[in-house]
């Protein structure tokens, strides 16, 4: 196709993406240009992004808190939308081995609930459970499951740019953290078990 035909129907998608997100066309171009909004690529922030409160640093190499994360959100199905904000809705409560909410977790019982009441899936208890269920993917997506250690010993939810909501340890709250320097691996579950309009299969 000419360059012309290709700018013709590059600006219809714009114009399009625009109308849908109920801002003007010139609105949104000044988003992209300005700060970066509707960028999708990951580590960027994206149409719709949650900001997340400041929570401190963390130590040394393993995991840590990170200030000012912003949630990737934009593009991901209603499904992910929701877990997202179910997790983040979790941040700060204490960490309790065994524990499955509402008020204290371990880390496989964060994720099960986020699940179940982010978007009515049900997934398995343990983290070594949760790491061979739904499909591996070495292209995650927010909302799915990061799995730590060979054996399995920990999980999170990823949110996007190598970062996750997770529940520790001990004396640790739920939080975000960066993906850290360990044996790990991510699972999709939510394609395989959620139609578009994010009904349960």
């Amino acid at each position: 196709m000419p360059f012309v035909g290709w700018l013709l129907v590059g600006g219809g998608m714009f114009v399009f993406y625009a109308l849908i997100k109920g801002e003007s066309p010139l609105a949104v171009f000044k988003d992209v240009v300005q700060t970066g909004k509707n960028s999708q690529a990951p580590g960027s922030n994206s149409n719709g992004a949650v900001n997340v409160p400041e929570m401190g640093g963390g130590e040394g190499g393993g995991p840590g808190r990170d200030a000012g994360i912003s949630f990737i959100t934009g593009g991901s199905s209603g499904a992910r939308q929701n877990i997202l904000a179910v997790a983040q809705a979790q941040l700060g409560k204490p960490y309790q081995w065994g524990a499955t909410g509402p008020d204290k977790f371990d880390c496989s019982g964060l994720t099960q609930y986020c699940y179940k009441n982010g978007a009515g899936i049900t997934i398995p208890r343990v983290s070594g459970s949760q790491a061979h269920f739904g499909q591996a993917t070495n292209q995650p997506q927010p909302g799915d499951i990061v799995w730590f250690g060979s054996p399995v010993h920990h999980v999170g939810i990823y949110v996007g740019g190598s970062q996750i909501i997770h529940a520790p340890e001990a004396g640790e709250p739920v939080e975000v953290a960066t993906i850290w320097n360990e044996t790990h691996g991510y699972r999709n579950i939510i394609d395989g078990n959620v139609l578009p309009g994010g009904t349960q299969i």
